[in-house]
């Protein structure tokens, strides 16, 4: 999309139906690996969570990486 100055806005890079599932993928998987420690009898203190918050980052950089290269991929009609 273009404003009226003719500048490309946000729209254009990420479309909403994206972002919204890499954040449900986020919040999942963050949700998930606390989870696994809660199950685990681990406790959860603020280094759990920050290191399954890096663990989060990472996951959802390479999903996000495999859905903006697979949406580019069908749009090309491969």
């Amino acid at each position: 999309m273009r404003n009226d100055a003719g500048r490309v806005t946000r729209g254009d890079t990420m479309d909403k139906g994206f972002r919204q599932q890499v954040v449900v993928f986020a919040a999942v998987f963050l949700l998930l690996m606390v989870g696994m420690d809660w199950f685990q009898g681990r406790p959860i203190t603020p280094r759990t969570l920050l290191v399954n918050g890096a663990s989060t980052l990472v996951a959802v950089a390479i999903y996000g990486a495999i859905l903006l290269w697979r949406s580019k991929r069908n749009n090309r009609g491969e």
